[in-house]
């Protein structure tokens, strides 16, 4: 659980870095978190 928040707050950090492709980031990221879960 530990690392699914670092996971989720590591995104919306990254999310305000790059709002042009959020949406498309956000899908691929977690495309790979439920691939490693």
């Amino acid at each position: 659980m530990r690392k699914l928040f670092i996971i989720t707050l590591f995104l919306s950090v990254q999310s305000v870095w790059a709002e042009d492709d959020v949406n498309d980031e956000l899908d691929a990221a977690w495309d790979k978190i439920k691939m490693t879960v």
